[in-house]
């Protein structure tokens, strides 16, 4: 009888712990939405200034060890804004900011050291009112975070991934 206590115990205990384990991605997209809000309440959501990629890309190459590709999509109505770099897991990462009308999106790019580009469907989740889009992309992981509508940001992934796979 005691035995089958602590068996029953053991399995629940097991269980338990598999329910409320932390999920690792889930904490990271936590933290993204916590740094884009914190970026909305600030005089600025970017650190430098410039719809110019020739100016955005050296600023990341002087600040970080890799920078991610810094893509031009002001003629589809996503203008860059400029870039600032956040602090995800204890590492410094390059953010860029686009803008869609009074809309910010901040794409954060994880870097992924020699990880190819993929073709695989976006992972699509929302975070505190925050529409956010995941893909792998060459060196980087691309996490995008706004409050625009679902079918806007769909279109800015879409169009940011086919001017990235172009290069």
């Amino acid at each position: 009888m005691a035995a089958a206590a602590v068996f029953a115990a053991a399995v629940t205990g097991m269980g338990m712990y598999g329910i409320l384990r932390p999920n690792p991605e889930a904490s990271e997209i936590a933290a993204i939405v916590a740094d884009h809000q914190r970026s909305l309440l600030a005089a600025t959501p970017f650190d430098v200034a410039s719809s110019d990629r020739h100016t955005v890309k050296p600023w990341f190459d002087s600040k970080l060890a890799l920078s991610p590709q810094v893509i031009d999509l002001s003629s589809d109505g996503f203008p860059l804004a400029g870039g600032r770099v956040e602090v995800i897991d204890g590492k410094p990462v390059p953010v860029l900011v686009y803008h869609r009308r009074a809309h910010i999106i901040s794409v954060v790019a994880i870097p992924k050291v020699g990880q190819k580009a993929t073709s695989e469907p976006s992972l699509v989740t929302t975070k505190d009112g925050y529409s956010v889009v995941r893909w792998r992309g060459q060196d980087f992981d691309y996490i995008v975070v706004s409050d625009l509508a679902m079918n806007e940001l769909d279109e800015f992934v879409m169009r940011w991934r086919q001017a990235a796979a172009e290069r």
